[in-house]
């Protein structure tokens, strides 16, 4: 297997997160254990605890490095390869602040991927995936935006 592109990124883009970040998420969860008593609702309950808990863990969590290598059988992201007959398309997204390139799966359960940059040149890495798949506009989904509103 040829490797045409290599670089390595962290997995996503550590915000640093003060006292206030953990105290409102809690304030937030508490609010939300409220509603659910006064609905209820512990099944809610417990989604909301276990939600908070698990973003808690998430967020203290530093990001690993990932080697992501393009080759002429498609995208090694670590130990996984995705195979370019498994993708349908790419779009990068460029903001300040980050880089990524979102692949869209041949898959109906989580059709996308996002691949982080790291200080790659865009337009070497668009030329070398246009070789393979094509190029088609993306939006960035709810949960992406969020999670960057929120500094996640």
């Amino acid at each position: 297997m040829q490797t045409l592109l290599s670089w390595e990124a962290p997995e996503y883009i550590e915000h640093k997160k003060s006292a206030d970040w953990y105290w409102w998420l809690s304030l937030a969860a508490v609010g939300l254990l409220i509603f659910s008593a006064y609905e209820r609702s512990l099944l809610f309950g417990v989604f909301v605890v276990m939600g908070w808990f698990t973003i808690m863990l998430y967020s203290a969590r530093p990001a690993e490095i990932i080697r992501v290598s393009i080759s002429e059988q498609g995208v090694a992201l670590s130990a996984n390869l995705y195979l370019w007959t498994n993708i349908k398309s790419f779009w990068i997204f460029e903001k300040s602040y980050k880089k990524e390139i979102s692949f869209e799966l041949k898959r109906a359960f989580m059709p996308f991927l996002k691949v982080p940059l790291g200080n790659m040149e865009i337009p070497k890495v668009r030329e070398t995936l246009l070789k393979f798949i094509h190029e088609k506009e993306q939006n960035e989904s709810f949960i992406d935006n969020i999670s960057d509103l929120v500094r996640f």
